[in-house]
């Protein structure tokens, strides 16, 4: 199951999730659930990627924006977090507080090396950054994780750990002793 949190729109690149799903060899499609979780803020972009889902063997699902608890609950079901931002004009992706979270619930993180997020994963650590709208590549790291289980493990691990160096409380203390 792969979880992607986020709002629906071209910036946050979920195409480039399903594009890359689709590339994958069959057998893997077929059992691949990919579950979009966040408001749905351009409905012309989510028909694009459920247009691109038609040639996909496996399962999407738009779960809408969540509470806290029924996203914490998607989280945990979870066995890959993927968002794969691009930046667009005038947008760029900030520091990825999703990724974190994900991170917090032991979610090895597939993303693109875009804005901030290079700041919320460590490359090859807690998860793979690939180049903003490489879909070869996204499809490479999706498959590899979803065949080796110990390697998932091991990025949820590191990811965890790294979490805990972001609380609200570490940060606000760092800030207030910077400035």
């Amino acid at each position: 199951r792969v979880l992607c949190v986020g709002r629906i729109h071209p910036r946050k690149g979920q195409c480039l999730i399903v594009r890359a799903a689709c590339k994958l060899p069959n057998s893997y499609q077929e059992r691949l659930i990919i579950s979009f979780v966040g408001p749905e803020k351009n409905q012309k972009y989510k028909d694009q990627i459920s247009g691109f889902g038609k040639n996909f063997l496996g399962e999407i699902e738009f779960k809408g924006d969540l509470n806290e608890s029924d996203l914490a609950h998607s989280y945990r079901n979870a066995d890959i977090f993927c968002l794969t931002p691009e930046n667009t004009n005038n947008s760029v992706e900030g520091f990825g507080i999703a990724y974190l979270e994900a991170s917090a619930f032991s979610l090895p993180i597939l993303a693109t090396r875009v804005g901030g997020v290079e700041d919320a994963v460590i490359d090859q650590q807690t998860g793979f950054l690939s180049a903003p709208g490489d879909i070869n590549e996204l499809k490479n790291y999706l498959q590899r994780l979803m065949e080796d289980k110990e390697l998932r493990e091991k990025m949820g691990a590191e990811g965890r750990k790294w979490s805990q160096n972001h609380s609200w409380q570490k940060l606000v203390k760092e800030l207030y002793q910077n400035y």
